[in-house]
């Protein structure tokens, strides 16, 4: 099941997976959005994704704290429409032997004229 949150102004959410537990998240960050503090605790043997779409029209801040315990293994996932700048840190803490953490990002920029782009 995915778990779904709008973030507008500015929030903080603090969320915590199980031991043992699978999860998914989109969060999404609405036009008005100006900050999100994430602060993630994945306890033993837990699974989850995060994936983070920036939709804010003005200035944004996204802080990440992430902690991970034995064998935890987290995929975030974070995409920016490049509407207005997005200012990123991230700290992630793999305090225990086995946790594992995947990060992957992409930019997308309005009105590229298309005989530069190159598709391969």
């Amino acid at each position: 099941m995915l778990n779904r949150f709008d973030v507008h102004n500015s929030e903080t959410l603090n969320i915590q997976i199980d031991r043992h537990d699978q999860k998914s998240y989109l969060i999404e960050l609405s036009k008005d959005c100006t900050k999100l503090d994430l602060r993630v605790e994945c306890l033993e043997n837990s699974f989850s994704k995060f994936f983070i779409l920036n939709h804010a029209e003005n200035a944004c801040e996204l802080n990440i704290n992430m902690v991970l315990k034995q064998d935890a293994n987290c995929q975030m996932g974070v995409l920016d429409l490049e509407k207005s700048p997005l200012k990123w840190n991230h700290y992630v803490d793999l305090q225990e032997p086995g946790a594992e953490y995947e990060i992957l990002s992409v930019n997308c920029v309005r009105n590229i004229s298309k005989k530069y782009a190159i598709w391969k």
